[in-house]
């Protein structure tokens, strides 16, 4: 049976009171299935299962302590993972995921390699 990565968003939300910017994840979940579809669906359920509506859950920032909760936002894209022997078998060297972006430089490549902050456009495949 096929794998393929799901990026799944989930973001935090304060409980109360207005926020200015929200952290996000996009967390990449390896599911195996018989097509992309389903791919999907176990992805959705997988979010869904990970989103954490606990009280004790707190954002630390400048402003103060600010209880907080995690929310699903939705499943971003499902890729067919790509095997290295071209089996459906999962093994050293196997691609399981990329992304795409569009940048302005050379030199923002390069900051982008190196792990510096750069001005990304990011394309969806």
């Amino acid at each position: 049976m096929p794998w393929f990565a799901a990026h799944v968003i989930m973001y935090f939300k304060r409980r109360q009171g207005p926020q200015a910017v929200f952290a996000a994840w996009e967390n990449v979940h390896l599911i195996e299935a018989p097509d992309a579809k389903d791919a999907w669906a176990q992805a959705e359920r997988i979010g869904h299962a990970t989103a954490v509506d606990d009280p004790t859950l707190r954002e630390v920032g400048p402003d103060g302590e600010h209880p907080m909760k995690c929310v699903f936002a939705g499943v971003r894209k499902v890729i067919t993972v790509s095997h290295e022997r071209g089996d459906d078998q999962l093994g050293s060297g196997d691609e399981i995921t990329f992304s795409e972006f569009i940048l302005e430089s050379e030199e923002a490549v390069r900051q982008l390699a190196t792990g510096k902050p750069t001005e990304v456009t990011y394309t969806d495949l």
